[in-house]
């Protein structure tokens, strides 16, 4: 709690606080529910007549309000401070933190969200908060600094701090700073109830530098355990947080990873602006069944998606006064104008569902938007000098990729290549180790699909049967393609150099 500048305690405030410790050791030790209720009543005796001398000593009066209202024994009951000494009689840390955060994503729209996050960025507390951090990163740095020396911090959280952009510097950041004593990857378990799936670490406030970590995946059950590839801490990456069986998979050919091939994105989002134009307008508002003049561009949300193509598409204003230019997330014209760019949706299910784009289709959070880099040659905006930067654009950033190199790579490839490569039975095996949800595919699962780095030739036959995959989809959306299908799917295992085994996984966990 915030004490009175230069304050130190008088002797009543620290008899009743010893008084306070043994009434609590007492009620711990009391054997009859009378007894215990004896004891409740007067550890709240002690905390009002404690918040009383504390006022007197200069203490906001709210602070001693909230002292005194804090019940240790009503575990459905929270607070809205935290004051270890005060709360746990602990002065010099804990010994073990053990905890299940919220998993609440950056992005979340929820009122809750948008004033916390503001506020934990205002306490200066944390060191590990980078990008769009999710709400369990500061849960994790909090726990570990609760920790006296040689402590052990305990938490299960998402496995998206595996992956994630964000996850990159608390990763470093504890390799550097604490012992990684284990890591549980649990993604392939439905732990809770819900659409997320788990990693489970333990930290130790000590010193790693020579610790190997373990490093456990559990397959199908927990407890069956697999051990993988290890090393002495002050050798090892942020590539330790990744549940993968080896530090890198061997394939046959060069792999080049998605998003060194397309820029990756959400869509825009077309209600009204919260500082331009609050309230003004909704989606509904822009968006039409029909096309007409205000109504001109075709526009999809990703329920609109099917497999390979669209299955219909709406209408959205623009051009107007207010579209897009007033939409709360207007992205840029060059994502929807580009001759062909592939569509996928963000909460598909358990599997997938892509589609093939040369309408210059307009697309919102719901979709995610995979644009050949070379399609936006000389497009300068701050949301792709995000991803990426030409040379001697300003301010330098080396840790980014080079937009001439990534241009000059994506030219390589067939945009329905790529397609048939992100339908294949290998990306759905891919994609179920490396996502984060059950239910959503985000930007960051897509880009470090491997795609096989293969010439115009070799990549000729994918593309004609892509071709027909579209074809047929076009006269009818529910066309049977599943024969074309395994064909595409026959070539990209060869692709990929799998061995007859590897193909069986892959199937059977289709």
């Amino acid at each position: 709690m915030q004490k009175p500048e230069g304050w130190l305690p008088n002797l009543d405030v620290v008899k009743k606080e010893v008084d306070l410790a043994q009434v609590r050791r007492d009620h711990f030790s009391a054997r009859t529910p009378k007894t215990k209720a004896k004891y409740r009543e007067r550890d709240e005796q002690l905390r009002r007549e404690i918040a009383d001398l504390l006022e007197r000593d200069g203490f906001l009066w709210e602070t001693g309000e909230k002292m005194a209202n804090w019940n240790p024994y009503d575990q459905n009951a929270s607070a809205e401070f935290f004051d270890p000494e005060w709360m746990f009689g602990v002065r010099d840390g804990f010994d073990i933190t053990i905890g299940n955060p919220p998993y609440v994503r950056a992005d979340e729209q929820s009122e809750s969200n948008q004033r916390q996050r503001p506020q934990i960025l205002a306490s200066k507390q944390y060191e590990t908060l980078w990008e769009k951090w999710d709400l369990f990163v500061p849960f994790i740095e909090r726990a570990y600094k609760l920790l006296k020396t040689g402590g052990k911090s305990t938490l299960i959280v998402s496995d998206a701090f595996c992956h994630s952009k964000y996850a990159q510097t608390p990763q470093n950041w504890f390799l550097r700073n604490a012992a990684i004593l284990r890591l549980d990857f649990c993604s392939d378990l439905n732990i809770f109830d819900a659409a997320v799936h788990n990693l489970i670490y333990f930290f130790q406030r000590a010193d790693g530098t020579r610790h190997t970590p373990d490093r456990r995946v559990h397959r199908k059950t927990f407890g069956n355990v697999v051990a993988l590839p290890s090393d002495e801490q002050a050798k090892l990456t942020y590539r330790a947080f990744f549940p993968e069986d080896a530090v890198k998979q061997s394939f046959v050919r060069k792999i080049v990873t998605l998003d060194g091939i397309c820029y990756i994105s959400y869509g825009l989002r077309p209600n009204s602006d919260e500082n331009e134009a609050k309230g003004e307008f909704t989606t509904a508002d822009v968006v039409s069944e029909t096309r007409d003049r205000v109504h001109c561009r075709p526009y999809v949300e990703g329920k609109h998606l099917g497999p390979w193509l669209p299955m219909t598409n709406l209408w959205i204003e623009w051009g107007t006064a207010r579209a897009p230019s007033k939409f709360c997330r207007p992205t840029f014209p060059e994502l929807y104008t580009v001759p062909e760019k592939i569509l996928a949706q963000r909460s598909p299910g358990p599997d997938p569902v892509i589609s093939f784009d040369d309408q210059h289709l307009v697309f919102t959070p719901a979709s995610v938007g995979f644009v050949p880099w070379h399609a936006l040659q000389g497009v300068r905006n701050n949301s792709l000098k995000k991803a990426a930067r030409y040379r001697g654009e300003r301010p330098p950033r080396p840790d980014l990729p080079k937009r001439e190199e990534l241009e000059a790579t994506s030219r390589q490839f067939s945009t329905k290549f790529l397609l048939a490569a992100m339908n294949s039975s290998v990306a759905r095996d891919f994609l179920r180790s490396h996502r984060r949800s059950n239910i959503h595919l985000y930007p960051d699962d897509w880009k470090k699909l491997p795609i096989p780095d293969v010439d115009a030739a070799t990549q000729a036959p994918i593309v004609a049967l892509v071709d027909k995959i579209l074809a047929a989809k076009q006269r009818d959306s529910r066309a049977d393609t599943s024969e074309m299908e395994q064909e595409i799917d026959r070539y990209v295992y060869a692709l990929y150099g799998l061995t007859p085994e590897e193909i069986k996984i892959v199937e059977e966990s289709a």
